[in-house]
């Protein structure tokens, strides 16, 4: 069985493959990654979860949130540290019809505020897209982006291979980073996406890097929109 050690940072230089492609063994994420299960206080006391959540079928997961004193808000908050997953055809949403997938106006991760006091227009992005039964109320999934980065960058970019993939009746090994340049801020920098297609080994590694316009794409050669 080849090795599936975790995907790397794009820091880390791991040797990509022809056309700039991933091995397939290198995609999917450990679900053991100490580094995102930090926490502060004797005995775990300010823990933000008291675990990684989980999809309804079970097949993404969803994993804790880490503390951090926010400047914005000038307060503690919780904000997402990454989510992996199998999908396949049953975890298709079409229409974001199934329950809890959409956000709502109450349910909102740090960071939306500070988008809007910089003039622009906030957005609640799902790591695990809705399309593909991600939970827009759990908010372990979910992370501030700018309007245009979640749509339509993100939407007709990445989230559209990937809704491809299962709506086709293929399986679809998933991970998701996001990725915090300041660390007393929720605005994720950059998103990791790690995805594969297990049916023919097709392997995608995208950092997506959020702006007010849309955002702009590194990793592998044939990322969409880069």
């Amino acid at each position: 069985m080849a090795d599936r050690s975790r995907a790397r940072l794009p820091s880390e230089g791991r040797p990509v493959g022809k056309g700039g492609r991933r091995d397939l063994q290198h995609v999917c994420a450990d679900p053991v990654q100490p580094e995102l299960f930090r926490r502060q206080g004797p005995e775990g006391r300010h823990l933000c979860d008291d675990g990684p959540g989980v999809s309804a079928n079970g097949h993404s997961v969803y994993l804790p949130r880490e503390r951090y004193y926010d400047f914005f808000s000038q307060q503690e908050e919780c904000r997402a540290t990454g989510v992996y997953g199998l999908l396949d055809s049953s975890d298709y949403n079409k229409g974001r019809k199934a329950p809890g997938t959409n956000t709502n106006g109450s349910t909102k991760p740090p960071g939306m505020d500070e988008i809007a006091a910089q003039g622009h227009v906030p957005a609640n992005g799902h790591l695990i897209p809705a399309a593909a039964t991600g939970s827009g109320i759990d908010l372990r999934n979910l992370v501030a982006e700018y309007e245009k980065t979640n749509t339509p960058y993100l939407n007709w970019g990445v989230e559209k291979e990937i809704r491809a993939a299962i709506k086709s009746g293929k399986h679809l090994q998933l991970s998701v980073a996001p990725h915090y340049n300041r660390p007393d801020s929720g605005i994720p920098t950059g998103i990791e996406c790690n995805y594969a297609v297990l049916e023919d080994g097709s392997a995608e590694h995208c950092v997506i890097y959020q702006s007010p316009s849309g955002g702009t794409t590194t990793g592998s050669a044939d990322c969409p929109r880069r």
